[in-house]
């Protein structure tokens, strides 16, 4: 027959009634108890059942209001869907079964006997609903600068009503800055306001919609805080022999990430892969940490002098100096075999200036030092000496290095 409107049904019990003559006969009847509301879960099959007392021969009917629908009149089904419903009589209890319910089956169901008037009860069915995240009305990625204040928003649908926290990937605290507090590890409210926000709020934050309706929701927001570089002091020179290899490292802070050059002296060095390496590293803890990197694979005499790290990127710039020193090598004293004579030569290299002192064999103290002396006041400059009383560099036959 198809669906029939409930305007249709309200004006069938008296004609009924009146047609078959039976108004009068029977004792009128009324409900013995209320029906119940349901509340359910997709998937779920629900029942409602209207008692009627004294049904004698009028009948009974289940209706949907909104959208209105006749469902049942006793026992015949009206309903398109007849796999969905299903109704059950026992003695006074009357039973409509809904199965597999979903969203779509949520709403209110009426009871009707056909007496003049027509009786009826109603009960509604609440299908539960997961938490479903309104991707339009909550907040997407955002880059702000350092200093200023933002709002995160998540929206969520859902029966019952979920609940929206924020928290952020890494479980660290959320420092909003807010007059009445500092910040927690978990914010339960729609709007997440933080307010100066600083390169420590860079990150990635945690929308959660729950209302223990399952799979709960979740939204992520990426936190770009844009700022100009900062780098940090270098606290004391380098030192690198002639001929090896060096590794110079500017640290600092930007976002986005900065572009370092390097120069030696006021002169911007060029790459050279040969002589020179440039890199940068990032880290993976906090991406706005930077080090710019120069490497010199091979170090001459005039790679040493001040270095200037510059690092740059849209937000300004900023420099630090490295200072490139010769390391200095420690004096050696060399020994070779005695000679025939019993006497060993001392010598140093090239690159040592130890003081030397000189002394006369009469004992007297020489008024030079580190000067050269003609052969004819001085003994050699290669120190002759008993091999055996040379103890702790102090050379008993006239010639000590202090």
């Amino acid at each position: 027959m198809g669906e029939l409107g409930v305007s249709s049904i309200l004006s069938l019990p008296g004609i009924l009634c009146q047609l078959f003559n039976t108004c009068a006969k029977y004792q009128t009847p009324h409900f013995g108890k209320p029906m119940k509301d349901v509340t359910a879960q997709p998937g779920d099959n629900v029942s409602f059942t209207c008692h009627v007392k004294n049904l004698g021969r009028y009948l009974v009917a289940f209706v949907r209001t909104d959208p209105t629908m006749l469902i049942s009149w006793q026992h015949k089904m009206f309903a398109s869907k007849r796999n969905k419903y299903t109704i059950e009589n026992n003695g006074e209890a009357w039973i409509l079964w809904i199965n597999n319910v979903d969203g779509s089956d949520e709403g209110i169901y009426m009871c009707q006997i056909n007496t003049n008037p027509m009786v009826a009860q109603i009960a509604s069915l609440t299908v539960q609903k997961p938490p479903k995240i309104n991707k339009k009305s909550t907040t997407h990625d955002i880059i702000v600068k350092e200093g200023s204040n933002t709002t995160l928003t998540c929206v969520a649908d859902g029966s019952p009503k979920p609940v929206v926290s924020w928290r952020r990937k890494d479980n660290g605290v959320i420092i909003t800055n807010e007059p009445e507090g500092y910040g927690e590890s978990v914010v339960y409210k729609n709007n997440l306001a933080i307010y100066k926000l600083n390169r420590q709020h860079m990150g990635e934050y945690i929308c959660l919609a729950s209302n223990g309706i399952q799979p709960e929701e979740s939204w992520s927001v990426k936190i770009q805080v844009h700022f100009a570089p900062k780098l940090l002091p270098s606290s004391s020179p380098i030192y690198a022999s002639v001929g090896s290899k060096v590794e110079m490292i500017c640290t600092g802070e930007a976002w986005p990430r900065p572009n370092f050059s390097w120069s030696l002296d006021g002169k911007i060095i060029l790459l050279d892969m040969d002589k020179f390496e440039m890199t940068t590293r990032s880290s993976s803890k906090h991406p706005y940490h930077s080090q710019g990197v120069l490497i010199i694979n091979k170090v001459l005499l005039d790679d040493f002098g001040t270095y200037r790290c510059k690092a740059e990127n849209e937000y300004g710039a900023e420099s630090t100096e490295i200072e490139l020193k010769e390391k200095q090598h420690e004096p050696v004293v060399e020994y070779t075999d005695a000679n025939e004579t019993g006497e060993t030569e001392t010598a140093m290299p090239p690159t040592a200036k130890p003081e030397v002192k000189w002394i006369r064999k009469s004992g007297k103290k020489s008024k030079f030092r580190n000067s050269k002396a003609s052969t004819a006041d001085w003994t050699k400059s290669t120190c002759r000496l008993p091999i055996f009383v040379l103890v702790l560099l102090i050379l008993k036959n006239g010639c000590v290095l202090l």
